[in-house]
């Protein structure tokens, strides 16, 4: 997926091509610790590539909830389904960030105050994430090591189709 990207933005015109790249967080995360624990050892993400390759030049955007209910695809295809993920552990990231009164907002994680901000934004806890199928796919590590900024939804609720 990286070698994709990065053709692209190598072929693209214009002396500073800027690209957005819309990933799961798991595949766009800055730090390739940020995979699965079963994945096959060596085995990086796209994003921790793109980070080695652009360095300050790749900005990495994640998105969670605190809440609520979503749509997810069964088997990879229609129809889709709505769960419920639950209300989150008090060892998540998720906790923490669900406890702020603000409906949706960005946190930039490049610039948290030094002590207990930092700290608690290195971790390691757990930053839920849930897979195609609705699998929980959360690991834990340093929210600030993955992402630069994160934007944050307390309550979610699902799409809906635009057809019929």
């Amino acid at each position: 997926m990286a070698e994709n990207v990065a053709w692209i933005h190598d072929h693209a015109a214009g002396s500073h091509p800027k690209l957005i790249v819309w990933a799961h967080d798991m595949h766009i995360a800055n730090n390739p610790s940020y995979f699965p624990q079963n994945a096959p050892k060596g085995t990086e993400n796209m994003g921790g590539f793109l980070r080695k390759w652009y360095h300050d030049n790749c900005l990495t955007i994640a998105t969670s909830l605190y809440q609520g209910v979503y749509n997810i695809y069964s088997n990879g295809a229609s129809p889709v389904k709505t769960t419920l993920p639950g209300t989150p552990g008090k060892d998540t990231y998720n906790y923490t960030l669900g406890r702020v009164s603000i409906p949706i907002y960005l946190l930039d994680l490049r610039k948290t105050p030094p002590g207990p901000v930092t700290d608690w934004a290195n971790g390691p806890h757990r930053f839920l994430e849930y897979g195609l199928q609705g699998n929980n796919v959360s690991d834990p590590g340093s929210l600030q090591q993955w992402f630069d900024l994160l934007v944050f939804i307390r309550n979610t609720t699902p799409s809906h189709s635009l057809t019929s």
